[in-house]
């Protein structure tokens, strides 16, 4: 069965891009200088909002593709493999957001969103850092593509944590683009909400906090977590 799954999730993936380039906004929509303007206007209440993704598929993507990257670095300092360079730092300027209590065994329970930092958020030079590290202008080359097909940028899988901030940083350009047509944050722009409702909460089972927290963090967790899983199977081998 999994070798004929395999084969079907390829095609079910390249239809799924097909179809959402299809369906992305055209070029001739695409008014970057008007983007510019509306997120320089903007403040940091507001953009922490847009910043803020609660799709389950991407969030899972992201948070599986972490856990992937995270073990790849285990088992290179377990075996001693070195590639020379710094370690690369792991998904800087971003955050999850989890529910507070933990599980039984006393770990971080799965995200149920992940946004920007704040200081990312603040940066005046977002949008150049982020055409830097994309390789190129603000949507240039790169399809518009329809909020409900955000989740096709994680369609394939990083390998290595630069890859992954690439892709976080493309759906940030995607949340800055609909912003600016969503009339929801054209009115926060000219009445900007007040700091203590400075995020729009996802809908979720009431009487159930979250808390934020860092990427690191997160990994960190996670890293106790599989290096414990190693220390079981060792003690059953």
């Amino acid at each position: 069965m999994e070798a004929l799954r395999a084969p079907l999730d390829a095609i079910r993936t390249r239809l799924n891009r097909r179809i959402a380039l299809q369906r992305a906004v055209p070029e001739s929509e695409v008014d970057v200088k008007a983007v510019r303007t509306f997120w320089s206007s903007l403040p940091t209440e507001v953009r922490l909002e847009v910043l803020r993704f609660t799709d389950s598929t991407v969030v899972q993507r992201v948070h599986d593709y972490m856990i992937k990257l995270l073990k790849a670095d285990i088992w290179s300092r377990m075996n001693d493999v070195s590639t020379g360079d710094e370690p690369a730092p792991r998904l800087e300027g971003f955050e999850f957001e989890a529910p507070a209590e933990r599980d039984c065994m006393g770990s971080l329970r799965a995200p149920i969103a992940i946004m920007a930092t704040e200081e990312l958020a603040a940066n005046d030079q977002l949008l150049e850092t982020m055409e830097e590290l994309l390789g190129s202008p603000l949507l240039n080359g790169r399809p518009a593509l329809q909020h409900r097909d955000w989740s096709t940028v994680f369609d394939v899988s990083p390998s290595s944590w630069e890859e992954l901030q690439q892709q976080l940083y493309r759906l940030v350009e995607l949340a800055i683009f609909h912003a600016e047509r969503d009339p929801y944050y054209q009115l926060l722009r000219d009445a900007p909400v007040p700091p203590m409702r400075r995020r729009r909460k996802a809908k979720r089972p009431a009487k159930k906090e979250s808390t934020a927290i860092s990427a690191a963090d997160q990994t960190a967790s996670a890293e106790q977590n599989q290096k414990a899983e190693c220390r079981v199977n060792a003690n059953v081998e």
